[in-house]
């Protein structure tokens, strides 16, 4: 087991998973593809690790298919700002509406 913001892949640890594929999942304390995420989290291309919250900063929206952080959401699904997720509807909330 990796101690201390180490993350284990192969039996070594790292402070930051090798690979571009891969990503920190601070729960289990190893690196994980996207798709190994824990429900629920997201995997963060930026911070290489996986999130439960997409980064408002870096425009980034939850894709439940992916399980990863993406700038544009795939058709059919929108980009719904005030949960940072891909949804297959937008929201019902009119503060969001364009004026």
């Amino acid at each position: 087991m990796c101690y201390n913001n180490t993350f284990g892949y192969n039996g070594i640890c790292y402070s930051t998973c090798p690979t571009s594929l891969l990503f920190a999942n601070t729960q289990t304390k190893t690196c994980v593809t996207a798709l190994n995420c824990p429900d629920g989290f997201y995997a963060d291309t930026i911070k290489q690790m996986c999130v439960e919250f997409c980064d408002i900063a870096t425009q980034t929206f939850a894709d439940c298919i992916t399980k990863t952080c993406v700038k544009n959401c795939l058709s059919p699904y929108y980009a719904d700002n005030s949960t940072r997720n891909c949804v297959l509807q937008c929201p019902n909330i009119p503060e969001l509406y364009a004026r």
